[in-house]
């Protein structure tokens, strides 16, 4: 309801939508760049690792598609909040220590 009233509420939710709407392409195009190669998957990170416990435990510990989208989702939030500290911290400080601070 606040969403509808306030505008920055607002525009929290599309952007939370945008990061849920990446989170589904990004696996989506995974599943299909990996049907689309007969060797396997493409990469071996955390999505695969994600993919690969659906594929071989997934109805035993109930963890579907739906779980591997939120993992990612999960991952793609955290990204964007470190970035928007380092941002922000970059915005306080000289970029020489804010490089350091990151390494």
């Amino acid at each position: 309801m606040s969403a509808i009233i306030n505008p920055q509420a607002r525009k929290a939710l599309s952007a939370l939508n945008q990061i849920a709407g990446a989170a589904r392409n990004c696996v989506a195009e995974r599943l299909q760049r990996d049907m689309d190669k007969s060797e396997g998957p493409s990469r071996r990170d955390i999505m695969q690792q994600f993919l690969d416990l659906k594929r071989d435990k997934g109805e035993k510990v109930d963890f579907g598609i739906g779980e591997v989208q939120s993992e990612i989702y999960t991952a793609l939030y955290v990204g964007i909040e470190a970035e928007t500290h380092l941002v922000c911290a970059d915005s306080q400080g000289s970029p020489d220590r804010i490089r350091q601070r990151s390494r």
